[in-house]
């Protein structure tokens, strides 16, 4: 794959680090579904001895994503007019993965996926940790105000003689070390 002007056609790049056999399946998967479902454009490879980095479009730079399906959840919470917006997305993954089932005709437990998938996205320098230290994301809007992760991440609450703040990497961390206990 040509990475050359590929990498200039894309406004960022998502760097996936993995393994050589891992990389190869992932560029396989990628292309079994990319025809029929919407996806980040894949720019290339780069292979190294340690391992693979596949590229990716990064669609929140680029502007094709805004939200993680989690944050639209969390919004909703609060504001059930979106609620229809989480259904509608919802819907449109769940298309999406049928439609992966039929043109790859693989179908395997969510158990047996989900601890690679979460393991992957919690692991140092992960897109978990690239999303929420990358972007100052908007908790709260209302009345032209708005909270964004990085005001809440600056604000002290103390409560008696004790300072409390929400500490990001710190909740990074213990995701990751909860995650890596039930392996």
């Amino acid at each position: 794959m040509a990475l050359g002007s590929a990498i200039g056609d894309v406004a960022a790049l998502f760097r996936k680090p993995m393994p050589s056999a891992q990389a190869d399946a992932e560029i396989r998967g990628w292309n079994s579904v990319a025809s029929g479902m919407p996806v980040p454009a894949l720019v290339g490879r780069i292979r190294r001895p340690s391992g693979d980095l596949v590229l990716y479009e990064d669609v929140f730079s680029s502007g094709r994503c805004s939200l993680l399906l989690g944050d639209l959840i969390a919004q909703a919470d609060r504001d059930q007019a979106l609620i229809p917006c989480v259904e509608e997305l919802i819907d449109g993954i769940r298309r999406d993965l049928c439609t992966a089932v039929r043109r790859t005709g693989q179908v395997q437990e969510l158990a047996a996926c989900v601890s690679g998938l979460y393991a992957d996205r919690l692991r140092p320098g992960g897109r978990i940790k690239s999303w929420y230290t990358g972007h100052d994301l908007a908790l709260y809007r209302e009345a032209r105000r708005q909270l964004t992760l990085q005001d809440l991440a600056e604000y002290h609450l103390t409560i008696g003689e004790r300072t409390y703040r929400v500490d990001i990497e710190r909740i990074i961390m213990s995701s990751r070390r909860t995650q890596h206990s039930r392996r």
